[in-house]
């Protein structure tokens, strides 16, 4: 039988994690009050209405042993989001101690953006604002829980990628010198899901794919695929690339993933994408 497991959040990576395997019946996930209850024909687990910024929320919170998946994002005030984190964790400590081990999903955003091979041992602090208050969650949360962290790439799949957004009009970034480290979401809950049954696996690890390059080059392969659905907005990615320029040697080291055993499903852009490319369109809202 699978774990049982509380995941935090059930936005695109949770939703994806609740419905990878059958978890266990005492499983459950939350999600903001604003998607409930609509959310609930969508999802099969239990899922519970929960604002974690409200200390009146966590009371919904099962008092059942479980691992708890969060990947709710951070307050976006360093001061707030520290206040926060210690009082919730110091409410579950005394409230819900059956919980006290958690995986946390934090980006590869806290690496420094500039040249260098960036490893989970790196030490140098986070130059962005994302980047510090990612950084100062994982280490306040591993003061309180028996922690796990993933540190995912721009994370991409059905319904969220740089394609349906070009077949929608939206304009391509244009950043042809920044290497994009990526994953499929459908990988990156696998590794989730491993890191469950495998609590003796490293306790921090970087979930990128195999092979980094710009968004721009990714678009243009994908323009060269399917040429006919690319909306007007967009015919130039059908140029001949530009001659190539350096890209800035910057590279997030995947080995600590490849020693799990864990063979990506989609290992490159290319065989993530291609899954992709005929996919319905996904509207955009007005």
């Amino acid at each position: 039988m699978e774990p049982t497991v509380g995941i935090l959040g059930l936005g695109y990576l949770g939703s994806t994690l609740a419905q990878l395997v059958p978890w266990s019946p005492q499983s459950w996930g939350t999600c903001r009050p604003s998607s409930y209850p609509a959310i609930l024909t969508q999802q099969p687990l239990p899922v519970l209405p929960f604002d974690w910024t409200q200390t009146s929320s966590w009371q919904v919170l099962p008092v059942q042993s479980a691992t708890l998946i969060l990947t709710i994002p951070p307050i976006r005030d360093l001061e707030a989001n520290r206040n926060h984190l210690q009082q919730w964790s110091a409410w579950m400590r005394e409230h819900r101690p059956a919980c006290s081990r958690l995986l946390y999903v934090s980006t590869t955003g806290i690496y420094p953006k500039r040249a260098g091979v960036w490893t989970e041992d790196t030490r140098e602090e986070p130059d962005s604002l994302s980047g510090e208050l990612r950084k100062q969650t994982e280490d306040l949360l591993g003061e309180a829980f028996d922690l796990q962290v993933v540190r995912p790439g721009g994370i991409y799949g059905p319904k969220r990628n740089l394609w349906q957004r070009l077949r929608n009009g939206q304009v391509m970034p244009t950043s042809p010198h920044q290497p994009t480290h990526r994953i499929h979401v459908e990988d990156l809950a696998r590794l989730i899901h491993l890191l469950i049954l495998q609590p003796e696996l490293p306790s921090c690890i970087n979930a990128v794919d195999h092979q980094p390059l710009s968004s721009l080059r990714v678009a243009q392969w994908c323009a060269k695929q399917r040429p006919t659905v690319l909306s007007p907005e967009n015919h130039e990615l059908l140029a001949e690339p530009e001659a190539d320029v350096p890209f800035l040697e910057r590279r997030i080291s995947n080995q600590r993933l490849q020693s799990t055993g864990l063979l990506l499903r989609y290992p490159t852009y290319q065989e993530g994408y291609h899954s992709l490319l005929d996919e319905p369109l996904n509207q955009l809202r007005a």
